[in-house]
């Protein structure tokens, strides 16, 4: 264990578990880490009790995360009450005050010094912090990785916010946009691969922020597609994670129609279809109608594709005919799912001082309206496909025999298939089970 003053004992590599709330960059940075320490010979335990030292990479985009931060540091600390306790992530670095506050927690560092973190001893690590204050890095954090618990990793190819919505706090703890090079993204794309992954996600923050040496986020994919393309191409594939509907215009549009890698498959951050929320949301940079046409116009070159959206319902301010437009958009466009979220005041923030608040019962309400008009569109688009005549499901870990095609739809195979869980499986539709897919092992 570790000695009084909270180190490792000389000549101990020491153990480790760290625990990761929120978002695919924080998992992301919490393997990254991981790996780092694992190169250094610090071994990772699957339970706080047998750690020297505990990590708990924390979430703040909701008040509920925060609460269940607290929670989660008071159980690993009743579990191990020898060893040392660090929280770092979002909450670290805009909450120190209520972690300090904290008499289980022993060091904080904030997301801003998280690289630092890749070091080990931990005595080599950052200095913990005592005062809250904004992320002002302007460096790409130096995360890496050479593999994934998961079957379909993240690709971390951009960092931080400058959008400033009003309800959200991720501009405050991840600091200003900034992004990886195409070589970067290349290299852990081919150490993916290499490692056995065939489908890899490119995400960020906020893509539509991305640049680098005067490459936007498309210029990124298709030099991305270019690079892996001949190797690869009909082996392994590209999905893209949550795109802002300002990144929907003709470029986006000739990129996605030469793709030989891309999933057929979309999510786009709309939030809302109601052009007055979106200005109280400060979200004004893009129009409704304008992503309706792009809708349109992506039909004439993937003739079936998925398209998924996040949706902010019970906005401070919002009436019922917000919400109407809200629905009644979202039932004329091609949207075969949708992530659904009722408003959660998030202290700090603009809207959470806006007048106008709605009452729970009411956003629980409006939420449902919205989520049971997805889950038809959901089980719409399983039939869709069920009728088609082949599919490639990426196998994923959770069951046996289970894993997600190229149109991001649940499949489970009637009969499980001889392969790998990461491997892209043919696959041939035997029936629709709701809003998935039951299949057979099966060429196209």
């Amino acid at each position: 264990m570790n000695d009084a003053s909270g180190t490792l004992r000389p000549g101990k590599p020491g153990s480790f578990y760290l625990v990761t709330q929120g978002c695919k960059i924080n998992q992301y940075e919490g393997q990254a880490l991981v790996e780092s320490w694992m190169r250094h010979g610090a071994t990772q335990v699957p339970d706080p009790e047998r750690a020297d030292v505990i990590v708990v990479n924390s979430c703040a985009v909701t008040e509920k995360s925060l609460q269940d931060l607290r929670k989660l540091i008071r159980r690993c600390r009743r579990r191990n009450r020898e060893a040392d306790l660090v929280v770092t992530g979002c909450a670290a670095q805009m909450c120190i005050q209520d972690m300090a506050g904290m008499p289980e927690v022993d060091r904080i560092i904030p997301q801003e010094a998280k690289a630092g973190l890749m070091a080990w001893p931990p005595d080599c690590w950052p200095a913990s912090k005592t005062s809250s204050g904004p992320n002002r890095q302007t460096a790409f954090p130096r995360f890496r990785l050479g593999s994934y618990p998961r079957a379909r990793p993240g690709i971390k190819v951009q960092d931080g916010c400058s959008q400033g919505c009003t309800y959200c706090i991720v501009p405050l703890t991840r600091g200003p946009a900034r992004s990886r090079s195409l070589r970067e993204v290349e290299a852990e794309a081919r150490r993916l691969l290499a490692h056995g992954h065939r489908e890899l996600v490119l995400s960020g923050i906020n893509l539509a922020q991305y640049r680098h040496q005067g490459m936007d986020f498309w210029d990124l994919v298709q030099g991305l597609e270019h690079r892996l393309g001949p190797d690869w191409q009909g082996r392994a594939r590209l999905r893209l994670s949550s795109l802002d509907p300002s990144q929907l215009g003709a470029k986006a549009l000739a990129v996605l129609a030469e793709s030989s890698m891309l999933c057929p498959h979309l999510h786009v951050s709309m939030q809302s279809a109601s052009p007055g929320v979106l200005r109280s949301m400060g979200r004004r940079h893009y129009d409704v109608r304008s992503v309706a046409g792009f809708f349109q116009r992506l039909n004439q070159v993937w003739s079936c594709f998925a398209l998924g959206g996040d949706f902010l319902v019970g906005f401070p301010g919002e009436g019922e005919d917000d919400v109407q437009q809200t629905l009644d958009w979202f039932a004329d466009q091609p949207f075969t799912y949708a992530h659904v979220f009722a408003y959660s005041p998030r202290p700090g923030t603009p809207a959470a001082r806006a007048a106008g608040q709605i009452q729970p019962e009411v956003k629980k309400r409006r939420s449902s309206r919205l989520r049971e008009l997805a889950q038809t569109k959901s089980r719409d688009f399983a039939r869709r496909l069920a009728v088609d005549t082949g599919l490639e499901v990426a196998l994923e870990g959770n069951d046996p025999g289970a894993g997600r095609c190229e149109y991001y739809v649940p499949c489970t195979f009637e009969v499980q298939p001889e392969a790998e869980v990461k491997e892209l499986v043919p696959a041939v539709p035997v029936k629709a089970q709701g809003s998935s897919l039951v299949v057979r092992p099966g060429g196209r």
